[in-house]
């Protein structure tokens, strides 16, 4: 029997991979709350950031996301994935330029879509020096994902009744025991507060809270995601979250007065027209300093696992972490250095 902490998204998805494996399983509720998961926006985006790079490891990620929740939605019986256009507002000139020289690299092939002159898409926009797509992006439904696994757990009772505290894990010879129960291995998944663990709470890790809003426009705009700086992802009612600041002080706080003039001050620049704030939402981001994720196992004691650190592009790299760990829990395949929680405990 494995024990994994926590139920946010990477929680989730190494639950069902154990789960299509066919392995004893029990999922444990940590101390989540303003979990990253639960406010999450799902963009998964290829071309980021203000030099356009490429997201790290692209096509591997994005095809196993792809077919990993392709494979859930047959399972958990909803829709999780959908592609979507992505238009990204230029900033000035100069970032015009630079889009020309990326889009001739062949790297960037099928990333880089069309541009767009000023105001050929409609006066909802205000966009002085044009605008462009991104090609392959796409939108996870997040807390669907989890609530749909949560019931699926509770219905096969291997979700557990109560939230697991570290200090109520008894390390044996062999194995663990909590609440009565045996287990061979301990998988913590508990995102921000991994300095709250006793045996990962060296792990240099760099959280920064983050407000998202529910939005509704005046005028219509493009069909898809529109970002530049903030980003506005559409909902299924019609609506918008609209997102998102980043804190790295006072995890603890929920929505300040601040995040909220940040995020409406950044709108105004995008769009023409006023906008009203349906709700407003914040959680935290478990970012390490080098921003990579983190999976493997304690160096003194190998059924002690850890997948965390998957950030703001977790749902893009989650369904391959959780893919990856468990080749390294059940057939005991090496795990990547890049992602190696060994990079931190100086040890071969």
């Amino acid at each position: 029997m494995n024990l994994i902490i926590g139920q946010g998204l990477a929680g989730t998805l190494l639950a069902l991979e154990l789960r299509s494996a066919g392995v004893p399983y029990l999922v444990a509720e940590g101390n989540l709350w303003n979990s990253g998961s639960a406010v999450a926006a799902g963009i998964i985006n290829p071309v980021t950031g203000k030099r356009l790079a490429k997201t790290w490891r692209w096509e591997t990620f994005k095809q196993c996301a792809l077919d990993t929740y392709r494979s859930w939605e047959k399972l958990l019986g909803v829709e999780l994935f959908r592609e979507t256009r992505l238009l990204r507002l230029f900033r000035d000139e100069e970032e015009k330029t630079l889009w020309r020289r990326k889009k001739g690299m062949l790297e960037y092939s099928g990333l880089l879509g069309p541009s767009y002159s000023s105001e050929e898409l409609g006066p909802g926009l205000k966009d002085d020096f044009g605008s462009f797509e991104i090609m392959q992006a796409g939108v996870l439904e997040v807390q669907t994902l989890i609530k749909a696994a949560r019931l699926l757990l509770r219905k096969e009772g291997s979700f557990a009744q109560r939230k697991f505290i570290h200090e109520e894990l008894v390390i044996n010879d062999n194995d663990f025991s909590w609440q009565g129960k045996r287990f061979q291995n301990v998988i913590f998944c508990e995102g921000f507060r991994l300095n709250e663990n006793p045996w990962f709470e060296n792990i240099p890790m760099e959280p920064s809270r983050g407000e998202i809003q529910k939005i509704c426009v005046s005028k219509s705009l493009p069909k898809g995601i529109i970002n530049r700086g903030k980003w506005m992802r559409p909902t299924s009612e019609g609506d918008y979250y609209a997102g998102s600041t980043h804190r790295w002080d006072q995890l603890e706080m929920r929505s300040d007065e601040g995040d909220r003039k940040e995020i409406s001050r950044e709108l105004g620049s995008i769009i023409n027209g006023s906008f009203e704030i349906i709700d407003r939402k914040t959680g935290v981001r478990p970012a390490t300093k080098d921003r990579r994720p983190v999976i493997g196992f304690y160096p003194n004691n190998s059924h002690l696992g850890i997948i965390n650190g998957l950030g703001a592009k977790g749902s893009l790299m989650g369904p391959w972490l959780a893919k990856h760990f468990t080749s390294a829990l059940l057939k005991g395949k090496p795990i990547e250095p890049e992602v190696n929680v060994r990079r931190y405990f100086n040890k071969p």
